[in-house]
């Protein structure tokens, strides 16, 4: 400085590494597979608030295309949280899609989770779902669960 003037900036970047998903910038992946070529990996992180915020994804591979998907989480108070997952490669010969889906709603002594997902990914296709239902109470617990799963490719 001279004075109050500076005479050298020196150019710097933070990137901090508590929480994702409360970053606005991510970088991007480069890699290269057998299948998907090569590849840059982007991820756009939104925040509309603390109960609703994401992830944009927006990939390029050199043998299927552009790749394209969001993963939302949501918290709705006492009907519980989650989040949603949809992601897919409209440009590939062949079908290349996931979803899934997660929740969790807790109220009293009663405690229900759920996770169901979908892969249509190369020679994968795969569904499941695992759903649980727990009661706790002070002298007793049970617990309730469904689990389902479906890989007609095995």
């Amino acid at each position: 400085y001279e004075g109050k003037v500076p005479l050298f900036y020196w150019p710097y970047m933070v990137i901090p590494l508590d929480r994702d998903d409360e970053n606005v910038f991510s970088l991007p992946a480069f890699g290269y597979s057998e299948r998907e070529g090569y590849y840059m990996k982007n991820t756009f992180n939104y925040y509309l608030n603390s109960k609703s915020y994401g992830h944009l994804y927006l990939d390029l591979y050199t043998r299927l295309g552009l790749g394209i998907g969001a993963r939302h989480f949501y918290d709705l108070d006492r009907y519980g949280k989650g989040s949603i997952y949809l992601y897919g490669v409209p440009t590939s010969e062949s079908p290349v899609f996931k979803s899934a889906f997660s929740h969790q709603w807790t109220r009293g002594a009663w405690d229900f989770v759920t996770t169901t997902s979908y892969e249509n990914w190369w020679a994968k296709r795969q569904l499941s779902s695992d759903n649980r239902l727990k009661l706790s109470l002070p002298k007793i617990s049970a617990e309730a669960s469904f689990v389902y799963k479906e890989n007609p490719a095995a």
